[in-house]
């Protein structure tokens, strides 16, 4: 008996299948029900391990009911309370007395003179940065990378965060180069905090020290004219964070907008190393990062001097992944592949100590004490491709940097916001965009992705955003308590619109910005915005 053949296309195919009496049915429930399976396990993954019903419950409950806080509220710089000056004289090498009259200012990065943005460069000169400059034009796979003076730690602030350079020159062994947006008499702060500091840091970790001052043209920064301005006689033998830091400054007063990329392009054109480490003021990286970079580098020069040919690392190293040697893409140059060398981001709760080390990340994880960044606020933002395998207790030697995975941010991570190791010849952040608008550094990734690059996850290197875990508020219903919408003073509501206005326009621009890439560069359907 002849069966009728059916014709099935378009979105009719399901309904005819179903309908079938072939065991396409039966497989069709099997696959719906693998579908639903996955979806069940990708929402319910704590810490990317799977949840058990009892444990997911507790978690409920324990976000939804208080927590215990073992210890105060983390402030930066806090181990200096006890310490005190050495000498009167900084230890930094100070230049704002150049830079007073502001006559050496120059256009930002990316708009220049064009824009409303000013910068005076090395108001701090770190010392340090000059000797690695000329590690630029060594030859070999490390491209100068033969020591932790090639990579610079690059970062932005507002004065009120000044204090957390002394929590990262504690942690990065290599050159730190910071762009402070003081505008008006938040320029004074800055100065006061940074004068603070520069007699208080180690001698080795202050002279490791670069700061830029970046202003708006309708806002001049107001320097005192000299450090005696700045700290009076009762100050003098104090380290601790001063007061000030935590009183209204002149930009939140003035309801000024923060320019997070024109700080961390002036941060990033600072720098004078090979290698550069766009990060945030309050990640803290593993211990030796900047050293262990290097030593994977020249690792994979020497293989590569001793083989003749390129080969990759899954031998010696054990990586079930294979991946390229680094070397022809750290210059980024010619035709070359694009590399960007991607560090994890962890938090962990409130009490904890940074850890330093992957085997402590390790024991937070296993003790949900730590999550990986923005694990309740931004699920997509920092879940890296490789997470499970990166999370996994593997035979490896402590302080050995290895690469993990090479990965494309393309769908299904196109929302992915990486923290990486490059060059300055990646391209710069848009600067039209603002910190309260979010979405600041999404233009640079959907570049990064038409052109090409490549992440190259390391094994062993992480960050740690200073203690303390930032989950959402469950809803007052899920919590036993009754509903009650409390209205806003106006002050809140104002800036709560403020912030509304800026993430639109920030939506608009970026939406415009991705246009022109797109018509810029070779089309990639996988690059989505």
């Amino acid at each position: 008996m002849n069966r009728r053949k059916h014709k099935m296309r378009g979105p009719f195919v399901l309904p005819r299948l179903l309908h079938l009496r072939l065991p396409w049915k039966m497989l069709m429930y099997i696959a719906f029900g693998v579908m639903v399976l996955k979806v069940i396990m990708e929402v319910s993954f704590y810490g990317d391990r799977p949840w058990s019903r009892d444990k997911l419950g507790s978690e409920r409950r324990k976000v939804s009911g208080p927590r215990k806080v073992r210890d105060l509220e983390f402030v930066a710089g806090k181990f200096l309370e006890t310490a005190h000056p050495t000498s009167n004289n900084s230890y930094c090498h100070e230049r704002w007395s150049f830079h007073r009259n502001l006559m050496n200012a120059t256009g930002s990065p990316e708009m220049g003179t064009n824009g409303p943005y000013r910068v005076l460069y090395d108001v701090i000169r770190g010392s340090v940065d000059e000797g690695a400059a000329d590690l630029k034009h060594k030859k070999g796979s490390a491209v100068g990378c033969i020591g932790p003076a090639a990579v610079t730690y690059v970062t932005h602030a507002t004065p009120e965060f000044l204090y957390h350079i002394a929590e990262l020159l504690g942690r990065w062994e290599g050159p730190l180069s910071v762009a402070v947006f003081a505008p008006g008499t938040d320029a004074g702060i800055a100065h006061y905090a940074l004068s603070r500091l520069c007699r208080c840091l180690l001698p080795q970790q202050a002279r490791r020290l670069s700061v830029h001052l970046v202003y708006h043209i309708s806002h001049l920064p107001v320097l005192p004219e000299s450090v005696s301005d700045s700290l009076d006689e009762s100050e003098r033998s104090q380290c601790g964070p001063p007061a000030v830091l935590g009183h209204p400054t002149y930009r939140t007063k003035m309801a000024l907008a923060y320019p997070v990329n024109v700080a961390r392009n002036s941060a990033r054109s600072g720098a004078r190393t090979p290698h550069i480490f766009v990060s945030d003021v309050e990640l803290l990286p593993s211990k030796g990062l900047a050293t262990q970079f290097c030593s994977m580098l020249s690792r994979a020069s020497r293989k590569q001097d001793m083989e003749g040919v390129q080969k990759n690392w899954v031998t010696d190293l054990q990586i079930p992944l294979k991946i390229p040697l680094p070397q022809p893409a750290v210059s980024n140059s010619g035709g070359t592949r694009r590399l960007a060398f991607v560090v994890p981001v962890f938090e962990v709760e409130l009490g904890e100590k940074v850890p330093e080390t992957k085997e402590q990340l390790l024991a937070l994880l296993a003790s949900d004490r730590a999550f990986y960044f923005h694990r309740w606020q931004c699920v997509h933002c920092q879940k890296f491709p490789g997470i499970h395998l990166w999370m996994e207790e593997r035979k490896s030697t402590p302080g050995n940097l290895q690469p993990l995975v090479m990965v494309r941010r393309e769908f299904p991570y196109h929302r992915w916001e990486p923290i990486y190791i490059g060059t300055n010849r990646e391209p710069l952040y848009s600067e039209v965009l603002t910190w309260e608008g979010k979405q600041d550094k999404m233009t640079q990734m959907h570049q990064m992705c038409l052109l090409g690059y490549r992440f190259v996850i390391l094994d062993r290197a992480f960050l740690v955003h200073t203690p303390g875990v930032k989950r959402p508020q469950p809803p007052r219903s899920l919590r036993g308590q009754p509903v009650k919408v409390e209205p806003l003073d106006e002050g809140a509501e104002r800036q709560k619109e403020w912030v509304r206005s800026h993430e639109k326009r920030n939506t608009h621009l970026y939406e415009m910005i991705v246009e022109s890439m797109n018509l810029a560069h070779p089309r990639n359907p996988r690059c989505r915005s």
